[in-house]
């Protein structure tokens, strides 16, 4: 879904964006809306620190304005400079890709590697497929178009056991009249 907020990302095909866990290991999620906390570090909608490419936390100066470019780089730009004025690079965001690796859900949401310690690093593979700016994930499913459809599955299913109960009905009655009469 389109944003337009320049802190917001949609994380691409199979990756997943490196956080802080509140207990401090390293843990994955999706969650792409992003904000800089009052401490200046970037963290995600839910308050988890995002982790740059060197494991760290990403730090953005007080007061700049912030983008992130499609390859995960956090360019922080002086809102007191010209706007032809290129940005500083203050980051990039840690993706990986999860094509190699099964992840499981935390108890917090986030994701680990599926049968490895809290922590451990998802191993290399395929470079993951960056991010979308200005946009964040969305879900697949409208809820009112699933109730919608599970109400008319539950309407076909009340007719077709009222069409089994008359057919019995209909066979208990004819067989009625085909018996002999003493």
């Amino acid at each position: 879904m389109a944003t337009g907020r320049a802190l917001d990302v949609a994380v691409n095909g199979r990756a997943v964006l490196a956080v802080s866990a509140n207990d401090g290991t390293l843990a994955y999620t999706r969650r792409g809306d992003l904000r800089v906390n009052a401490q200046g570090a970037l963290e995600t909608g839910n308050g988890h620190l995002v982790r740059g490419e060197g494991g760290n936390t990403i730090n953005v100066p007080p007061g700049f304005i912030i983008t992130i470019n499609p390859d995960g780089n956090v360019v922080a730009r002086d809102p007191a400079a010209p706007t032809n004025a290129r940005g500083a690079t203050v980051g990039r965001l840690m993706l990986r890709s999860a094509a190699s690796a099964e992840l499981g859900r935390r108890i917090d949401g986030l994701f680990e590697v599926a049968g490895r310690p809290a922590g451990t690093a998802l191993p290399g593979g395929p470079a993951p497929d960056g991010v979308t700016p200005g946009a964040l994930e969305g879900s697949n499913v409208t809820a009112v178009q699933a109730m919608v459809r599970l109400m008319d599955h539950s309407r076909s299913f009340e007719q077709q056991i009222k069409i089994i109960k008359e057919s019995r009905q209909i066979d208990e009655s004819g067989a009625t009249m085909l018996r002999p009469t003493s």
